[in-house]
């Protein structure tokens, strides 16, 4: 017999998982990555649902966890490039092994994870200091904003940072 939490994720899955394809590939515009995307998002409901939470807007309930996981995705491939960027200006010597290079990716990300809640700015003007060691006159010409809106930005990561840590 099929326990009842899996039966309801299994009815879940077989009336909703097409529907879930379709609107990740009109988002994301590749039905790979959409299918991919999908089962992850049946993973993270699977892990969500686990305490007993009940799904009562199924749809609205995919989509938010689906647009979350969309989120982390573009945000690692965000510290990806940029950390990729930083490893362009560094010699030969300086760069890292391949699993260097994930540990630091990993680190990064749980730092960006720091940043949930907060304006995507502060996370940015945090990233390009701390990782490509640009100055705040170099982020404000990048980002074309003010000097002082990036060191109001600046300090509100770090007081961010200091507050959770």
């Amino acid at each position: 017999m099929i326990p009842p939490l899996h039966q309801e994720i299994n009815t879940l899955y077989q009336a909703h998982h097409e529907w879930l394809v379709e609107w990740l590939r009109r988002r994301i515009g590749c039905v790979h990555n959409a299918k991919d995307l999908a089962q992850d998002t049946f993973l993270k409901v699977i892990d969500r649902t686990s305490g007993g939470y009940a799904i009562n807007e199924p749809k609205a309930f995919l989509s938010r966890v689906a647009h979350d996981l969309m989120v982390d995705q573009v945000r690692r491939r965000d510290i990806e490039k940029a950390y990729i960027d930083a490893l362009t200006h560094l010699s030969s010597q300086q760069v890292d092994s391949d699993e260097e290079r994930m540990i630091i990716v990993q680190a990064l990300m749980r730092i960006d994870a720091l940043f949930d809640g907060q304006h995507r700015h502060v996370r940015t003007v945090f990233l390009y200091s701390r990782l490509q060691g640009m100055t705040h006159v170099e982020i404000a010409k990048k980002m074309g904003v003010s000097l002082r809106t990036v060191e109001t930005y600046m300090s509100q990561a770090i007081t961010h940072i200091l507050v959770t840590a």
